[in-house]
């Protein structure tokens, strides 16, 4: 199986289930009562009600979506290095860190 192949098949069916999991829980988010989406300026409402079922999966389709692209960063310096391609495999892995810096300074500030 070619590299292209191989990072086709993951971004393709990653996106389609984060997408699917964003989409059921949004779905999940309007059809609950009362509207969360439109009640949170009104009332207190931490984390965007956190305590529903369709945030907290509109929030893992989310999550989901990310983790999908660093997975694609990580699959490729997997075959980066299995073709001998130092260079590109030590940008992509730069480029992994850099994304779970920003990920973790945010989730520490």
């Amino acid at each position: 199986m070619t590299m292209e192949r191989i990072m086709a098949g993951f971004m393709r069916y990653g996106a389609f289930a984060s997408i699917g999991l964003t989409a059921g829980g949004s779905l999940l988010l309007l059809m609950s009562d009362p509207h969360p989406i439109f009640s949170v300026s009104e009332r207190a409402c931490p984390n965007l009600c956190m305590s529903s079922t369709g945030a907290i999966l509109t929030l893992l389709g989310l999550m989901m979506l990310i983790l999908v692209s660093i997975g694609r960063l990580l699959l490729c310096s997997v075959l980066f290095l299995s073709q001998d391609e130092t260079h590109m495999a030590r940008i992509s892995m730069a480029t992994v860190l850099l994304v779970l810096a920003s990920a973790l300074f945010r989730l520490l500030s």
